[in-house]
């Protein structure tokens, strides 16, 4: 006879909340007609209780969905704190099946079965639902001296998780091989660094905490604090087994003065007022949110009003100086007041800063298979030639400043042969840094060869392994859309948000629901011509009540047009303005009016205009035409050598100075300890009422 499996599988959420809020969960079948405020006026709890205790679900429920609803606390979280379960699953008994086949099934055992469901140990039924109790792997052992587990909270991802115990998501993955290309689940057992997991127990007084950069040893941050080796290694006794990149270590103070001492007058204090955003505390004191975090751990669990945060007193402000040819300026800031220092006059011209560039020039020599070869490789060429030539526009500009530039061009022939070659023959180990190369392969030799030697190795952007020695000049796709999304959060008060979006991109809309804390998304339609919008759907997701916020979700050009084109019909009747989280390139493309009757927003790595006078200088020197990529390369190489003619080098430089503009781009570096530097940085633009574009952000 043909077996029949039912098998329902669902993630039972077991919460770790506070002791006052006596939580229990029940489960609720949604009947025909039932919506999720009516299930809550039901059991008188808010919608938002029913959100935050069901991840992902939507306001679209149906007839037979099984949510959780939470009243009170249940016999499944005393049982998992006594027994250590990792999490619980539901199971449908099928045809055939016994409590030993189901145990052996999911790795537990028929005692743990009975004992969560009280249950006579072989009375089970056909089509019945079971809680599975879900043990620890007896397998996964762990260095409990480095590392240590951590139970994953409600509404927490891999992002917030790996970034409470400061590591990335890779490193989280890469702990954690289970988890790679699936989400968190709530209650789910990970494995973490030890000593991030414990951030939360930091003794400032006592201590300073000194993140580890690549090539530090025991011995150089012994010299640098002025303590002993041995006092360093008392403090952590995980130093025996070596120092690693992206350590968190404890540094023994020498004396203690109370707290604002023990700051060594490096942090000024600012009260959590109502309504205050992390994004907001960033934008006013100009930090980056990582900064902000790591000197404020409690905020891993949400800022509240009333907290006291610790602010780092920012060196400097960089901004770009209209009124200097050429110039940066920094602001540093004094209590309410600013003074104004060029970076230029600051910087330490006696020094020959040495600057090597690797790009394939001899491009005829690099075959491709496919039919359109020859026109990439003439494209390629071009933007090659362009981008060296604003490289050797900020060389001419540095040096007529007064720079001692020693720059050393090698031609890579797009060949991981002959950059192989290059690395050998040369050394570029005593270089400031190397500008180059630009294909992955070649990007991966050269950083991997250099890593050792702390030399950095400028790209404009490398998807492969990482390297702590590489700087990432251009922002990615997802630092514009999370730029987008702070900013989005941060002006709507108290707005309606509309998540609009294709099926191509409904990934994407989920993260983005998510982010924002909306449930309210329209998803296009899709015909044999493309997809498209209807004008009833959106008047349908609309409040007249409130400010309309839209942010749209895709990649499809077509598309954007034609919700454009449908928002500014909708634009007399309804209070509204739209967001996207794609850069909007050949904005002559679409109609400048629709777009300003909506106000389109949308992220942008370049300014809207270049400084004419940059423009100027390279048409009349070099009788070139001043493009995109050309300025790409006059910014990326002014910048860096600006920043490390500031610092010890150029790593101090991009950590130690923030935001910096340029002719044409803006810079703002994070660090991930395996992935190196990348530029984070976009502008946000503004098509106004006036039909011009504007910089909002």
């Amino acid at each position: 006879m043909l077996r029949r499996f039912f098998l329902l599988i669902i993630i039972l959420p077991v919460f770790v909340l506070r002791a006052q809020d006596d939580v229990q969960i029940i489960k609720h079948e949604v009947k025909p007609k039932e919506t999720l405020l009516s299930i809550a006026r039901k059991y008188k709890v808010t919608p938002y209780k029913i959100i935050k205790y069901n991840p992902g679900i939507t306001e679209n429920i149906h007839p037979g969905d099984i949510i959780n609803i939470p009243l009170g606390k249940t016999v499944l979280d005393t049982l998992q704190a006594e027994k250590h379960y990792v999490g619980f699953k539901y199971h449908t008994v099928g045809e055939n099946e016994t409590l030993f086949s189901i145990s052996r099934q999911y790795n537990t055992t028929v005692d743990d079965i009975v004992a969560v469901n009280r249950i006579e140990p072989n009375n089970i039924k056909l089509g019945q639902i079971i809680i599975i109790p879900i043990l620890p792997d007896p397998h996964r052992r762990i260095d409990t001296t480095r590392y240590t587990f951590y139970t994953v909270k409600p509404k927490e991802g891999k992002w917030r998780v790996a970034y409470k115990h400061g590591i990335t998501v890779e490193d989280l993955e890469r702990l954690n091989p289970e988890i790679k290309g699936k989400p968190l689940q709530v209650n789910q057992e990970l494995v973490v660094p030890k000593n991030r997991a414990e951030i939360h127990s930091r003794d400032e007084k006592k201590y300073i905490y000194h993140e580890v950069q690549p090539l530090e040893t025991v011995f150089g941050l012994s010299k640098q604090y002025g303590i002993s080796q041995e006092e360093l290694i008392r403090a952590n006794p995980e130093l025996t087994e070596g120092l690693k990149a992206g350590q968190i270590i404890r540094i023994p103070r020498k004396t203690q003065t109370g707290e604002k001492a023990s700051d060594d007058g490096r942090f000024f204090y600012h009260k959590v007022a109502p309504k205050e955003t992390v994004y907001s505390l960033t934008k006013r004191y100009n930090i980056t949110t990582s900064d902000l975090l790591k000197y404020n751990p409690q905020l891993a669990d949400g800022l509240k009003a009333g907290m006291t945060l610790r602010i780092p007193k920012p060196d400097f402000e960089v901004v770009f100086d209209i009124n200097a040819p050429l110039f940066i300026r920094i602001v540093k800031r004094l209590k309410p007041k600013e003074f104004v220092t060029n970076l230029v006059e600051n910087a330490r011209k006696d020094t020959v800063y040495r600057v090597a560039v690797l790009l394939p020039f001899r491009l005829d020599q690099f075959k491709r298979s496919d039919s359109t070869g020859k026109a990439c490789i003439s494209l390629l060429r071009d933007k090659v030639t362009d981008y060296y030539a604003g490289i050797r526009a900020a060389k001419d500009s540095l040096e007529a400043m007064g720079f001692r530039i020693q720059m050393d061009v090698f031609d890579t022939k797009a060949d991981a042969k002959q950059t192989e070659k290059i690395l050998l023959n040369n050394d570029l180990s005593d270089y400031d840094f190397v500008l180059g190369p630009v294909f992955p392969q070649n990007i991966s030799k050269t950083g991997e060869a250099l890593m050792y030697f702390n030399t950095p190795v400028v790209v404009p952007g490398y998807k492969g392994t990482g390297y702590p020695n590489l700087v990432q000049t251009v922002s990615d796709s997802a630092s514009l859309a999370n730029h987008m999304l702070a900013y989005i959060d941060e002006v709507n008060n108290d707005g309606r948000i509309l998540v609009i979006y294709d099926e191509q991109s409904a990934a994407t809309a989920d993260t983005v629901m998510s982010r924002l804390g909306t449930l309210n998304k329209l998803e296009v339609r899709k015909s044999k011509h493309g997809n498209w919008v209807r004008i009833e759907d959106l008047r349908a997701k609309l409040s007249k009540a409130k400010f309309n916020r839209i942010v749209l979700v895709t990649k499809d050009r077509s598309l954007v047009a034609n919700l454009i084109s449908a928002l500014d019909g909708l634009s007399a009747d309804f209070r509204l303005e739209a967001f996207m989280l794609e850069e909007l390139r050949a904005l002559d493309k679409f109609d400048l009016k629709q777009m300003a009757a909506i106000r389109l927003h949308f992220p942008s790595r370049k300014r809207l205009q270049a400084d004419p006078r940059v423009r100027q200088y390279i048409r009349h020197k070099y009788g070139l035409l001043p493009t995109a990529t050309v300025l790409n390369g006059f910014d990326t190489t002014m910048d860096l050598v600006l920043r490390r003619a500031n610092a010890v080098n150029l790593f101090d430089g991009l950590k130690r100075f923030g935001k910096t503009e340029q002719s044409d781009r803006i810079f703002l570096y994070g660090f991930n300890p395996q992935n190196g530097f990348r530029n984070t940085a976009s502008y946000i633009i503004l098509i106004d009422s006036h039909l011009t574009p504007q910089q909002v952000d």
